[in-house]
């Protein structure tokens, strides 16, 4: 992190990168982190409580899951106009419950347009968030692989209240886009 706080871009790509663990019984998603006195600190992907486990607990409870698949989806949020909806791609993700898009260039910039304090440098290739009264907030460029081909995507506002991101295969996705 620099000295405002932001996450650097090795971070930001590390958020891009994680490992899910799937409870053995239930097959309830999980993230988990080791401790320095090597106990596992685990909690529901997502946001939740969390809980310790020893490492024999760890590995009778829990296995590696299958790594999270990027689709293309569409997401709003209460912050934003009424039938406002963005394109986005997820691999259905959540923080806290909410949901964590990633938008490519095109979509962030509607994104820049409907939510006040959000540029996009030319010069650099990177988007800035700054509210009144906070430090700015830097999104780097980042690739994922969705359907077999490189995309370049911003995550911006991925610790906002973003509502969980529909995906086309549901029955209540989303269709007016940057609306």
């Amino acid at each position: 992190m620099d000295e405002q706080g932001n996450k650097s871009q090795e971070a930001q790509q590390d958020t891009l990168a994680r490992t899910y663990y799937q409870h053995k019984q239930h097959g309830g998603l999980y993230e988990a982190r080791t401790e320095a006195d090597g106990r596992i600190n685990i909690w529901p992907q997502g946001g939740g409580f969390s809980g310790m486990l020893s490492a024999e607990e760890f590995a009778a409870q829990f296995e590696v899951a299958p790594p999270p698949v990027m689709r293309r989806g569409t997401v709003t949020a209460d912050f934003l106009d009424d039938g406002q909806v963005f394109s986005c791609y997820s691999d259905g993700s959540r923080w806290n419950g909410w949901g964590m898009p990633l938008f490519d260039k095109d979509t962030a910039l509607k994104v820049a347009e409907a939510i006040p304090g959000i540029t996009f440098n030319e010069a650099t290739g990177v988007f800035v968030v700054q509210f009144e009264g906070e430090e700015p907030e830097e999104h780097h460029p980042q690739t994922i692989v969705c359907d077999g081909q490189p995309v370049v995507v911003y995550q911006i506002g991925g610790g906002w209240t973003w509502d969980q991101v529909v995906f086309p295969d549901s029955s209540d996705a989303a269709t007016n886009e940057g609306k």
